[in-house]
């Protein structure tokens, strides 16, 4: 589902570009740039994208990292119940 909605926001993102063609100027610090509207927000959309990314990047491998753990935990506690109701048997 994720990769859906992922592809119609790209696929937005390209029409508004293309559709905004009008010259725009950027003014950085010290740089200048010249670049139509459309090309100037769809740089702005992939570097919010990229952003958001890394920001999310490190919590999402964090998670991962736990739920392994936890699974491994889990089926240790398992093998040992196991263990313990052969014993009682």
């Amino acid at each position: 589902m994720w990769m859906i909605v992922s592809f119609l926001m790209a696929a937005l993102a390209v029409i508004l570009a293309i559709q905004n063609g009008a010259p725009a100027t950027i003014h950085f610090f010290s740089w200048t740039f010249a670049q139509s509207q459309g090309i100037v927000l769809l740089v702005g959309f992939i570097a919010g994208f990229i952003a958001s990314m890394l920001i999310y990047l490190p919590t999402h491998i964090r998670n991962k990292l736990k739920i392994r753990h936890h699974e491994r935990r889990e089926t240790d506690l398992e093998r040992q119940l196991t263990t313990e109701r052969d014993k009682r048997e």
